[in-house]
This record gives C-alpha cells, structure tokens and sequence, in this order.
C-alpha cells in the first residue's frame, strides 16, 4: 500500500531545523516540539507535505514556503553586494567584541515583532543600523545573516521516518546506543546482508532495533526476521518509530538467545552423532561396496521416511490452552471483578479490547513453532549487529543458515571480527570472507569555500561478511596435521602447500635476473 505523502495522526516524523539538528516528533495532541527559543504543538504539522519547508511568521505560526529548499538560505539576498569574481579587500581583524557595533535596542526589536513586522524588515533593519556590517567580508556578511534568520526566522522541514533519516538521528543523538552505526555502515550491511523482499534471515541486534526496522522496511511484509534478543526483552525502541503497518509488523519474530544457543548446542551434537555412526558403517562395509551402498541407501531412505513422519508440527499451546476459543472463555477473577465496577458500556469495551489482544497473542509464533521452522527450514541470511560477541553468536546461529546463505557482522571494533575471520578460516564452513570500513566525511560546497567539515567521526564501525559453504573446507595444512596423527602418508606437497610455488619460483629466478640484465 503506498504510503501518505503528507503528515497524519499518531505518525512520527523527522524536524530538520535550521541550525542542523534533528529531532524525532510525534503527532499527537499534548505532544510539544522546540523550535528556535518556542515550543510548538505537534499537532500544527498535521497535514505537511513531506519534504515541505516551513518558517515560522512574526505572529509565530508555522508557515510553508513555496519553492524554497534550502533551510539556510537567506531570505534577503538583496542585503548583499552583487558578487563580482574579486577579492573583497574587507576584514575581520580589527573588530572587537564590545556589544556596541548594534544601534538597535533590544526593547525596538521586540516593539516591532509585536507590530507584526516581519523577519525580513527586521533583519534589514539590523543589518543597516549595525556599525560593522559594511566593513564585513561578503563570507562574514552571509553567516552574519543566516545566524540572524535562524534568530528571527528559524525554518524546518519536515522528513518521514525511514532508514537513513533514523540512523542520522540516532549517530547525533547519542551514537553509543546504536554502537557507533552510521548511515553508511547500515547501507553495507543490508547489501551484503543480501536483505530483499521474501528473505527469511536471522537476526541479532542490540541497537536499538535500528537493523531491525532497516530489515523489515527492506522485506516491505514479504519475508520473516527472527530477531534473537539478550536479556528478558527485545529493545525495539526504533521500530516504532519507522511508522510500519500491521503487515510488515507481522514478519518480525522474537525469540530468546538463549534458545537459539540450546537449539544450536543440541543440532551440533545430532549432526555429530549421525556423522559417527555413518563412518563407523563404512569400515565396517569395505568388502561388499556394492551390496552395502544399496543397502545404506535403502536404510537412509527408511530413516528419511521415519524422521518425517515423527517430526511434525507442535501443537500450538498459549498459556496452556490448545485453541482459541478456549483461550477466549477462560475469564481471570480479576478481570471479572473490574467488570463488575464498570457500567455496561465500559464492559463491552473492556472484552473487546482483552479479545483483540488475546486474539495477537494467539497469533503470534511460540517458542516450539520458532524452533520447529529453525531446523526444518533454516534461514537465508545471518545478520549481526551492536555489542555482542561476534564469535559466540555466530558460532551459535551458524548451524540455522542454509548453504550459500549470507553472513554480515558489524562490531565497532576490528579485533573481534579479525579472531572471528581466522577462526572461520581454520574451520572453512565459509568462503569470500571479508572485513570492511567505510570512510565518510561530510564537506561544505560553496562558492570559494569548499572545504570538509572541521568537526567529524574518524570511523564507523567494522563490517565482516562471508557466504557459507555447503560442507566444511579446512585449509590444506590443517588436512595434512590430521592425517598425519592417524599414521596416513602425507604428499609432500599436502605438508608444504607453498613448495609447489617454491619450485615454480626457483625456476624462474635465473630468467628473471637476466631480463633486469638486459634492460640495464
């Protein structure tokens, strides 16, 4: 469904200001937001096309602007002398701060804003009756004005809620929350999280739920995310404010970490177990391969068809019932006794509400079903993010991902994901392993002044990714080690994977220094 291009109730929304901060708002009546030195209510943006700029009027309404786009742009370019290409001769140096250069008084300020003169003329006024503002540089004269009509004229516009405006948000809020995520970070990790429509994918996030709405605003309702959360509860804090409908809510699942560390523990020690049984088999059925691989694969056969029919689907059990409407018809005590206090009205009002939340609730997955569709199913994508032990939960969501599925981890920090990248490498259950850092500073582009920014963040965080592989593939050497400790021989070239190469060079080393020869 396509979503409303102007503001509506009980929407968040992001207010851009013009002094370059941000602020998440919600449209709600009794809500307030500041603006300048006033607050106002939130309940004025109702009905703003998003993208829209507004400033506020010498009454102190917010009014939209026709045709602007840039907050700080000045209102009063004829203020300005026109820019002729040369070098202004004025300068700053022999100002000083005396609070003196203004002939305007304060009190003459405030006498005409309340004769409802607007923030132009007033602006101009300031401007003529300053004493400095002549011998200022065309630059000064310009900052000069933007600060004033950030002063007298602040402007906002007004974002919808999304990925990129959240996580620029949240990095300026208070970016230790979201681990240090910036907007160029969680762009990686979506792409080589390989996240799109009808993914099923795997997900550990401490930030917030900002990764989490990123996912599901990727998914767009049309896939499933199992969010696996530490402590007792999921901090979904940001999903809420992505503003996303029943649909999309719908795909998003919690489940415990802790589960998924016993549910990965007990598949390890099945796959274990079944890998030793089956070698124990094939020493026992060297004489006879033939007679014994029929008779293996007959027995597979039999153990698939076995398996399929004991594994089925749980039964669905919500606070001990098997159905809904048994669910529906068991009424506490205490909720009947809150009925009894309330008119009949009030009553019917109360059930209806206790059966729409019980009727969510028995919608929602259990714990059993997670872990049923876990096993049977897997996922496609493994995506990890915020201040857990890269190494510890994915060696404990590995064993969900199904072959050629997709792994991103970002951390903060590189020591973790390189320890996780050699551990991986030694196991070989992955390939195309890879660790990342994006760079990003932001610059100012104007005319004669095009400089970066003097204030910025050095980095933002670290992005592992990887693809599984459909079977372990170790690395040579660690071959060799093993089949040396069982008393197998051992190709010499299997011992020194870099013989094969040695050779290879000294062969070349007298061609290679006759042609420097020859070239001096």
């Amino acid at each position: 469904m396509a979503q409303e291009e102007v503001v509506s109730q009980k929407e968040y929304v992001v207010v851009e200001q013009s002094r370059g901060s941000f602020s998440i708002v919600r449209i709600e009546k009794g809500r307030n937001f500041r603006l300048g030195n006033r607050n106002f209510p939130c309940w004025k943006l109702l009905g703003v096309r998003y993208g829209s700029v507004l400033q506020v009027d010498p009454k102190g309404k917010l009014q939209p602007l026709e045709g602007v786009r840039d907050l700080d742009e000045v209102a009063m370019p004829a203020i300005l002398p026109q820019k002729t290409g040369d070098v202004d001769e004025g300068g700053n140096a022999a100002f000083q701060d005396t609070n003196t250069a203004q002939r305007l008084t304060e009190d003459e300020i405030a006498k005409m804003r309340e004769q409802g003169v607007g923030s132009a003329a007033i602006i101009q006024a300031l401007a003529e009756n300053s004493a400095t503002f002549a011998q200022k540089t065309e630059f000064s004269k310009e900052k000069w004005l933007k600060r004033k009509q950030q002063k007298y004229a602040p402007r906002l516009r007004v974002h919808r809620t999304n990925a990129m405006t959240l996580c620029g948000v949240y990095f300026e809020k208070n970016n230790e929350k979201v681990s240090n995520l910036r907007s160029d970070a969680l762009a990686q990790v979506l792409a080589y999280g390989n996240v799109c429509s009808g993914q099923q994918i795997l997900l550990i996030d401490t930030c917030m739920g900002l990764v989490t709405g990123a996912i599901m605003e990727r998914l767009g309702g049309d896939g499933c995310i199992f969010h696996a959360y530490t402590g007792q509860a999921a901090n979904l804090d940001a999903v809420q404010r992505f503003n996303f409908s029943p649909d999309v809510m719908d795909t998003l699942v919690t489940l415990p970490l802790s589960l998924l560390v016993s549910m990965s523990k007990s598949l390890r020690e099945e796959s274990d177990g079944t890998a030793k049984k089956t070698g124990d088999a094939d020493e026992e059925d060297k004489k006879d391969d033939e007679e014994n691989a029929a008779a293996a694969a007959a027995a597979a056969a039999a153990q698939e068809e076995e398996n399929a029919a004991e594994e089925e689907k749980p039964q669905k059990l919500v606070n001990g019932h098997s159905t809904l409407e048994s669910l529906l018809n068991e009424i506490p005590d205490g909720f009947k006794t809150r009925l009894e206090d309330l008119s009949p009205e009030e009553a019917n009002a109360a059930i209806e509400r206790r059966k729409v939340r019980l009727e969510k609730l028995w919608n929602r997955p259990t714990l059993a079903e997670i872990e049923f569709h876990l096993r049977r199913y897997f996922v496609d994508s493994l995506v990890i993010a915020g201040r857990v032990n890269p190494s510890q939960a994915f060696w404990a969501a590995e064993p969900f991902l199904k072959p050629a599925g997709t792994v991103v981890i970002f951390c903060e920090v590189l020591e973790p994901l390189v320890e996780l990248q050699e551990e991986i490498r030694n196991h070989g259950c992955c390939t195309c392993l890879q660790i990342s850092s994006a760079w990003s500073r932001a610059y100012q582009v104007l005319p004669k002044r095009t400089h970066p920014e003097m204030h910025m963040n050095a980095d933002g965080g670290y992005v592992f990714s990887a693809v599984k592989l459909l079977e372990p593939n170790p690395p040579k050497s660690v071959d060799s080690k093993r089949r040396a400790e069982n008393g197998d021989e051992v190709d010499d070239k299997d011992a020194d994977p870099q013989a094969e190469g040695a050779e290879a060079g000294d062969d070349e080393k007298p061609a290679r220094k006759k042609r420097r020869t020859s070239e001096t």
